[in-house]
């Protein structure tokens, strides 16, 4: 009943304090690109495996300040990926990219080449791009511009990656003044940048996400007797989470200034999506949580 009546989950965390002894730990994981099988569809498409690299890290330590009266605990994790992908990508073939900047020419539309001529190297220097096949039935479907035989639009596996990491740490403080009052001190951060979108033209095109998380806890309880006991709690949390692009806005839209897609999808888009960020949002939660607890007989 304490939590009201909201939709949605309620978590609780719990972290370890410290004792009279010193305890700790480190760990440290890796997985790598020859520790993983291949993308099923990068095998059928003769592709082999993509570079990734996991590494992912933890240690804490905890012990006495003060025997038997003040403890402390430290937590620190962390984590950092270069992350594969496997997607179909379509690009123009050199016959259409030739036919399309000779059309704007001869149309008196010479202004309009640079842009195009930009557009078709983009797609062309893509990582993978040189291993393109033409796509069956020419991939422009009734166009035949080109003349027989000859294909509008090449198609590859892209497996360009993306990094995203991540670090947290936990600092707690407990306190004993005495047989019925305790408390502790709380603190934590965490810290990581999301690899939100890989685009398979050029990573100038990808986006990311800083999302930082800061939280901290001050509680104290108090026994009255065997039979009642009292817990003060006062929290609070701020969350932020904001998609951009990787690099500077201003540095992407010189690479290319717009983004274009295509109706029945012949290629694949140009320009990632920008047009999509920035965006984001922040969140600042507190809480002032007073619980007291009677016994009597067989009621609480």
């Amino acid at each position: 009943g304490q939590y009201g009546t909201l939709a949605g989950s309620n978590v609780n965390y719990v972290t370890k304090h410290g004792s009279n002894s010193f305890h700790g730990n480190a760990i440290w994981y890796w997985n790598g690109r020859y520790l993983n099988a291949n993308d099923f569809f990068n095998n059928a498409a003769g592709v082999g495996r993509p570079f990734s690299n996991a590494n992912q890290w933890a240690a804490s330590v905890g012990g006495p300040i003060w025997k038997d009266h003040t403890f402390f605990f430290l937590d620190t994790e962390g984590l950092r990926v270069i992350l594969p992908t496997s997607l179909a990508t379509y690009i123009p073939s050199p016959q259409f990219a030739t036919a399309t900047l000779a059309n704007l020419a001869g149309r008196g539309l010479s202004s309009e080449v640079p842009f195009y001529q930009n557009m078709f190297n983009l797609w062309s220097s893509a990582k993978g791009a040189a291993a393109a096949t033409p796509v069956a039935g020419g991939g422009c479907a009734g166009f035949t511009g080109l003349g027989a035989g000859v294909p509008c639009a090449l198609t590859f596996r892209s497996t360009a990656g993306n990094n995203t990491n991540e670090y947290t740490w936990v600092a707690r403080v407990d306190q004993n003044f005495g047989d019925k009052d305790r408390a502790y001190l709380r603190v934590s951060r965490d810290n990581g940048t999301q690899a939100t979108f890989t685009d398979p033209i050029n990573p100038a095109f990808n986006a990311v996400s800083n999302q930082p998380q800061m939280q901290g806890q001050l509680s104290e309880t108090h026994t009255f007797g065997a039979s009642a006991v009292n817990q003060f709690t006062l929290a609070g949390l701020f969350y932020s989470a904001t998609f951009s692009p990787a690099i500077p806005q201003a540095q992407q839209l010189a690479v290319f200034p717009t983004t274009i897609e295509f109706t029945g999808n012949p290629f694949t888009k140009m320009g990632g999506e920008d047009w999509d960020f920035p965006q984001g949002r922040r969140v600042t939660q507190y809480q002032i949580l007073d619980d007291f607890s009677k016994t009597a007989g067989r009621n609480t």
